[in-house]
């Protein structure tokens, strides 16, 4: 069984493509039954990743790499179906993946909006031994999960501001900071690990120790 899991964000140049090698990189070795992509909404061109996220990555093993071969590619709507979760930088991105394949909103989420769903009645830990016999819990079930838990997350109250008087970063975002200075640029993409790591800490005990959820029970869909 495979675990398709998808990062998106705007051009696939530097969100994206860190979340995707954070995530693998946390999981470590044996990822045979994993597929970790990442698309650009916008995504066109194949750039490679931006300067800034290179150097971030570079001191991780394999971080060298995977920049060098990395290329952006665009979202379409087969990668959104194939995936089992749907991870966006971002609402505006979360939205884009909406528009492309609307089915997919049960399973799309933005980074901070999967953290704080999956935290809602302690995900990690919590789930009872699976009965032998039960089938092994999915990425999918995961994902059924975080659906089923919308409308329990309260909205954050406050934006970030950036730069500028109109400039607010919604609070459940990752924004792109290319606009931005180098250092908070670089300190976004510290966030950024911090989250991943923590979004595949919560998912390997989801995957390690939950029962599976049937396919049946879902929430409502919320763009």
């Amino acid at each position: 069984m495979t675990h398709r899991l998808l990062f998106v964000c705007a051009a696939n140049v530097c969100r994206s493509p860190s979340m995707a090698f954070f995530f693998a990189n946390a999981l470590g070795e044996g990822r045979d039954d994993w597929s970790i992509e990442s698309r650009g909404v916008r995504g066109t061109r194949p750039r490679r990743m931006c300067d800034s996220a290179t150097a971030f990555i570079a001191d991780r093993p394999a971080g060298v790499e995977f920049a060098h071969e990395h290329r952006a590619a665009p979202l379409t709507a087969e990668d959104v179906l194939a995936a089992d979760l749907i991870i966006a930088a971002s609402r505006e991105e979360r939205g884009g993946v909406a528009r492309l394949a609307p089915d997919a909103r049960d399973r799309t989420f933005t980074l901070r909006e999967a953290l704080a769903l999956s935290e809602v009645g302690a995900v990690r830990g919590s789930s009872a031994p699976q009965a032998t016999g039960e089938p092994s819990p999915t990425l999918a079930d995961f994902a059924r999960l975080l659906d089923a838990r919308r409308g329990r997350l309260a909205e954050p109250a406050t934006a970030r501001r950036l730069r500028g008087p109109l400039r607010l970063a919604d609070p459940q975002d990752f924004p792109d900071f290319h606009s931005e200075s180098r250092r908070r640029h670089r300190a976004m993409l510290g966030e950024l690990r911090a989250a991943v790591d923590e979004l595949e800490t919560r998912v390997v005990g989801f995957l390690g120790t939950a029962p599976a959820v049937p396919s049946g029970r879902r929430g409502s869909a919320k763009a």
